[in-house]
């Protein structure tokens, strides 16, 4: 799961577990042993919860589990979508994300719901972790790379314009050098807003911990950057597309500046979750969210200013 931003009180994005444990075996992962069976949280209790972190100033939430879309499978009576739909409810949240989702539960009805439902932004963290058929199965991770290629093409026609990201594991015990290619083939197929990559490493206690660990620490390494550096061009070519567009961002902090050539400046993130810094200026505030025009693009961050309506309107 990736790392998160700050959740201190006061923050406008925080984040809530809706379901606890995993029901998955998969090889390389010790949650379910340390965490035991999918447990998923009551929709009222949640929604609860949320309603006291917007009274202290949430306007953002990223709903957490394992498999958080697996949410409501061992309750039987409510699913994933019927939560987002009771926490797009609440007045005075204005987003929605969630994470991790599992390719196994990414269904169309879920597809849609992050469609229709307003406050659902269009962004999806997805593992794939591997990009053949050989090295899935050995990970368990119960789909292949067609079913997954089948998810993202369903996701991307049901939602326009989503920003897609996933996680890679390099150097699992067998990848070959083909294996590992055909990871690369799939990352630069797909065109993903940003790849989590990592190399493998053993978790006692795991099933993939009985195994030989046969791919040499050097050689993870060059895998890893390797897929680092493509997709550092890809992502760049993403965040390019917003240069000259206007998108509401939601401003989450001010940053100090680090030394006396550079100024303070606000930080803040699109629907899309794509990093947006822009000049300090008057009446601006964490949780606000205002119109920013971009002009310039890396591959980890977008920079743009106020619009000219909001700048007059204030």
């Amino acid at each position: 799961m990736e790392a998160y931003r700050d959740t201190a009180i006061g923050s406008p994005c925080r984040f809530v577990n809706v379901i606890y444990g995993c029901d998955k075996r998969c090889t390389y992962c010790i949650v379910p042993f340390r965490r035991g069976a999918q447990r998923s949280r009551p929709i009222n209790e949640i929604v609860q919860e949320i309603s006291q972190l917007r009274d202290t100033g949430a306007r953002e939430v990223t709903l957490l589990g394992q498999i958080v879309n697996a949410y409501g499978e061992d309750m039987g009576a409510e699913s994933f979508p019927d939560l987002l739909q009771a926490v797009d409810l609440i007045e005075g949240i204005e987003r929605i994300r969630f994470t991790t989702a599992h390719p196994r539960y990414m269904t169309r009805q879920l597809a849609e719901a992050i469609r229709d439902i307003p406050s659902v932004c269009e962004e999806i963290n997805l593992p794939v972790q591997a990009g053949h058929d050989v090295t899935l199965k050995r990970m368990a991770r119960g789909y292949s790379v067609g079913f997954y290629r089948e998810t993202i093409d369903m996701l991307r026609s049901v939602v326009p314009n989503i920003a897609l990201t996933t996680d890679v594991i390099v150097g699992f015990c067998g990848e070959t050098k083909d294996h590992f290619e055909a990871s690369l083939r799939l990352i630069k197929e797909l065109q993903f807003d940003q790849v989590h990559v990592a190399a493998f490493s053993k978790r006692h206690g795991t099933i993939a911990a009985r195994w030989e660990d046969d791919v040499p620490a050097e050689e993870k390494m060059v895998r890893l950057h390797e897929i680092e550096k493509i997709q550092k061009d890809i992502a760049e070519n993403i965040n390019r597309r917003y240069i000259g567009l206007t998108t509401d961002v939601l401003l989450e902090e001010l940053v100090p500046s680090k030394a006396e050539i550079t100024e303070s400046q606000w930080r803040g993130r699109t629907r899309t979750n794509k990093l947006v810094f822009l000049p300090n200026t008057e009446g601006l505030f964490p949780g606000k969210t205002l119109p920013i025009h971009i002009v310039s693009a890396t591959p980890w961050s977008l920079r743009g200013n106020a619009t000219v309506a909001t700048m007059t309107s204030r």
